[in-house]
């Protein structure tokens, strides 16, 4: 076989191949609609499938149509269900359960809130609006299972609250070091979490590993401290106070530059800045 025609050849046998895979995908869209227990996620790529594979035809219009419909269905009977479940649930773990969202679903359960993507049945948990655990199921069980883990890792963070200041306090100073900077002078937020990483390490652990023996202090973490701080009243200490600058506007786009620090439940204010001024000058910024 000529070269030329090898090479057309080829070409036509992965177009046909590519719409055999795409012919047998709308084959297992059109099965999951024949049945009609299907799953809210199953039902999600069904109706994704169909849409995609697009036309004018009538018939394919109403197919694509009613995937839609029993997708929204579906969606609505999964949240109701899980919303009820975890509202059952909520005297016994010591919460009151308010819906702050329908799309995506967000249940406030006391201090922490779970986020669904009820099309992935993918769920996490959140402080305020940082990630406290991902990667969970949308079931009542899992996300209760994963509350409490939180709110025992909550009260493992257990140093008392001039011990904490001290310790972002110093987090504060090695980022002044790094940056040529003095005492009062704003730092990034988001940067300390690299030098309490290091505060909150075993030198063991770096020792063994360098600096893969960093244990990770993540925003969630550091959200949690400087919300018990302003919850003691003790964003004054030792003659220093704490001064978080509010990011507002178009510096709150990249969330990885800024945190959340709640206040109560799901309110609270984004930060950007940092810094630490003599406990009788005027504070800026800070809501």
């Amino acid at each position: 076989m000529p070269d030329e025609t090898r090479s057309i050849v080829s070409e036509l046998l992965k177009e046909a191949r590519q719409s055999a895979r795409r012919a047998k995908k709308v084959e297992e869209a059109l099965k999951i609609l024949e049945k009609e227990d299907s799953g809210v996620s199953d039902l999600a790529g069904a109706a994704r499938c169909i849409a995609e594979r697009g036309g004018t035809d009538e018939r394919w219009v109403a197919v694509r149509k009613e995937a839609e419909r029993r997708l929204e269905r579906a969606r609505i009977k999964a949240g109701m269900r899980l919303t009820s479940a975890l509202e059952a649930a909520g005297a016994e773990a010591g919460y009151e359960l308010h819906k702050l969202s329908d799309r995506p679903l967000v249940l406030q359960l006391g201090e922490l809130s779970v986020e669904c993507d009820l099309s992935t049945n993918s769920a996490q948990l959140l402080f305020g609006r940082e990630v406290a655990r991902e990667g969970l199921e949308c079931e009542a069980r899992e996300v209760l299972k994963a509350r409490s883990e939180v709110l025992d890792l909550h009260a493992s963070w257990s140093a008392n609250d001039g011990e904490l200041f001290g310790r972002i306090l110093a987090g504060y100073r090695m980022l002044l070091l790094r940056e040529g900077s003095t005492q009062g002078e704003r730092v990034s937020l988001v940067d300390l979490l690299i030098p309490l990483s290091f505060l909150t390490s075993e030198p063991k652990a770096w020792r063994a590993d360098g600096p893969r023996g960093l244990a990770p202090h993540s925003a969630h973490r550091l959200a949690f401290e400087l919300s018990r701080l302003r919850r003691s009243g003790l964003l004054e200490h030792d003659g220093l106070r704490l001064d978080l600058g509010v990011a507002t506007g178009g510096s709150t786009a990249n969330k990885r530059d800024v945190l959340f620090v709640p206040t109560s439940g799901a309110e609270g204010q984004y930060y950007g800045s940092i810094r630490f001024v003599e406990a009788t000058g005027r504070a800026e910024g800070e809501s």
